[in-house]
């Protein structure tokens, strides 16, 4: 599932890039730059279907892939 979304691209150029990354393990602790902030969040398909049902996410640019994974008509 690669691709990328705009969030106005009637206004702006800025893309998001997107892929799904299957098979992956922590391996190492992250090693962030000093003015990096990344939390790292891991949830079942049940969890991020109630996130997204609950509006707990508002974020286009995340919850469009998101969606585009979960819906089969789409894939």
């Amino acid at each position: 599932m690669e691709g990328h979304s705009s969030a106005n691209p009637g206004t702006m150029t800025n893309l998001t890039h997107r892929f799904l990354a299957t098979g992956v393990e922590k391996t190492s602790e992250q090693h962030l730059d000093a003015t990096e902030e990344l939390e790292v969040h891991l949830l079942t398909r049940e969890e991020v279907c109630s996130v997204l049902h609950n509006n707990e996410m508002m974020r286009s640019l995340m919850v469009a892939p998101l969606l585009k994974y979960l819906s089969p008509e789409l894939k």
